[in-house]
């Protein structure tokens, strides 16, 4: 059966099987849709308003592939480089709980880490109540390269870890969704602290923006069950208006 090619985009490419998912309400969200909206933030959306370059968004196909890689020299050498990871700042980490190699488009549940230099820690949003929390860990393994003082042994990697509130779906399928407002949200705010201290040639402080109550109650206020019915359209008319 034949699964014709609708858009590619950067790094992405949207099937029509992907489109099919995106009509339906209840279907899970697959890495090509993730990989494809991650590739539309990091050119700014619909406003254009691109990220600082010390932020970094990672597909997940790259947080999959290194969750296989043996050693963190291998995945340093694979992808240090083209991606500059030990200048970033901030590093988002969407990641899934497929554990296996051979399954592309596996796992059950979407979930997001994101590494903060300045504090030398990765916060965790799970929309469901840390269902992945030992998937967080291993994938922390498999970049524990990035911490300032890294440990010798990966049983001691949850004190590199914060839990973080998080809004929380109502049903078994929008996880990937709750993941990409999330990032989208928190780009918003990054956007325009940066914006704002352009002008006085200040830095962001990513732990007080990030991590403050301000920044976790706008998450509550702004991710609700109609913010992600409407947040699975949105992405959808966004792929439609690129196809033309």
């Amino acid at each position: 059966m034949s699964d014709p090619l609708i858009v590619s985009y950067n790094d992405s490419t949207i099937y029509q099987s992907d489109i099919n998912i995106l009509k339906q309400s209840n279907q899970w969200l697959n890495d090509s849709i993730i990989s494809f909206y991650l590739e539309w933030l990091k050119d700014g959306g619909e406003n254009k308003n691109k990220i600082p370059n010390e932020v970094l968004l990672l597909s997940p196909s790259v947080v999959f592939c290194c969750s296989f890689v043996e050693s963190e020299q291998e995945i340093q050498l694979m992808f240090e480089q083209p991606l500059s990871l030990k200048t970033r700042e901030v590093i988002f980490f969407p990641f899934n709980n497929n554990r296996d190699p051979n399954v592309i488009g596996g796992g059950s549940h979407w979930s997001l880490l994101i590494f903060i230099k300045s504090i030398n820690k990765f916060i965790y949003y799970d929309s469901i109540n840390r269902f992945n929390s030992d998937d967080a860990t291993f994938i922390i393994s498999k970049f524990k390269f990035l911490l300032s003082s890294p440990p010798k042994h990966n049983n001691n990697l949850k004190e590199f870890l914060i839990n973080e509130k998080t809004p929380q779906q109502q049903n078994g399928y929008d996880c990937g969704l709750y993941v990409l407002s999330i990032i989208e949200e928190l780009l918003k705010l990054i956007i325009k602290e940066n914006e704002n201290l352009k002008s006085e040639n200040n830095k962001i402080s990513y732990k007080d923006l990030l991590l403050s109550e301000f920044t976790n109650d706008l998450l509550f206020k702004e991710i609700s069950p109609n913010y992600i019915k409407g947040k699975r359209i949105e992405i959808l008319n966004t792929i439609l208006k690129l196809k033309k």
